[in-house]
């Protein structure tokens, strides 16, 4: 049996739904309880509570970020896009609204779609005709409050920055047998619940800062959602702990610190395949371009 010895790896993206339809960005609820338990009461770290961004998909400081809307009222339009502006103030980039030509976010406004955003720099390997992100018309119209905190949070995705209950420091303790009766009524499997509410990332992801239960970018907790009565509240402003991160992801002046060199593949040019009789096998030499970008260290 002949075998084949791949002498370089292949770098690839993956490309996710950040949130994709979970009930905190598609239902409103009222009078609903505030946070119950404090999950760190006994933990001495004094560093300000700070959000989860994957530093991979940061767009590059001083970035002008197009946004294209490819459906939806253009007064909804407008409403939509002055309200993502509100991370201008903190992070140094622009978004700039096109009618036409190629963008870097592309919008769909539609009932029944869910809310959902690609993560970054991620939305440059969608196709230039499907969106990067969706908003739920059924949820938003007539709901200003709604808006604000659903837009807040999806253009948060669009620039990097995470679920924050997903933190890994978070200490959620979900009753996952009943999330997963909840949510099957919504068509979602076992594996969906898992990727969206239960996952939780490498404590890299956590940029050296605590669990923000106050994040625009933390779905709702509702009363017996976990085994300990704990309660997050509808989070729709951005907390301080949001500005903090996005002020450190992309700051006004000097460069980002401790940033992940990013890597991309260009110009393949195919596989040039040899013999290789020490290794009684094939040998593989991909030939392609890699562009590096960002500062390590």
């Amino acid at each position: 049996m002949t075998r084949i010895f791949l002498t370089t790896v292949l770098l690839g993206g993956l490309a996710f739904n950040a949130s994709a339809q979970h009930k905190g960005c598609s239902t409103v609820e009222t009078g609903g309880n505030k946070i119950k338990v404090n999950f760190h009461k006994n933990d001495s770290d004094s560093t300000k509570s700070r959000g989860l961004a994957d530093n991979y998909f940061l767009w590059d400081l001083g970035s002008t970020i197009k946004v294209k809307f490819l459906s939806g009222s253009p007064e909804l339009q407008n409403k939509i896009f002055n309200i993502a502006r509100e991370w201008e103030k903190y992070a140094n980039i622009k978004f700039m609204m096109v009618k036409t030509g190629d963008a870097d976010i592309r919008v769909r406004i539609g009932s029944g779609n869910g809310h959902d955003s690609y993560i970054g720099t991620v939305c440059k390997q969608i196709d230039k005709s499907e969106q990067t992100m969706n908003l739920d018309s059924a949820d938003i119209n007539g709901n200003a409050e709604f808006l604000k905190g659903v837009t807040l949070h999806e253009f948060g995705h669009a620039i990097g920055l995470l679920h924050e209950h997903s933190s890994p420091i978070s200490g959620i303790n979900w009753d996952k047998e009943k999330l997963y009766k909840e949510y099957a009524k919504m068509g979602w499997t076992r594996d969906d619940v898992d990727q969206q509410v239960f996952y939780t990332y490498n404590k890299s992801y956590t940029n050296g800062t605590k669990y923000d239960n106050k994040s625009i970018m933390h779905y709702p907790i509702m009363p017996g959602e976990t085994v300990d009565n704990y309660v997050i509240d509808w989070n729709l402003v951005l907390s301080p702990g949001d500005i903090d991160i996005i002020k450190a992801l992309y700051p006004m002046k000097g460069k980002r610190k401790n940033e992940v060199v990013r890597v991309n593949m260009q110009n393949f040019g195919g596989i040039v395949m040899q013999g290789n009789e020490k290794k009684a096998g094939i040998s593989l030499f991909p030939s392609f371009d890699l562009k590096t970008g960002g500062k390590g260290g």
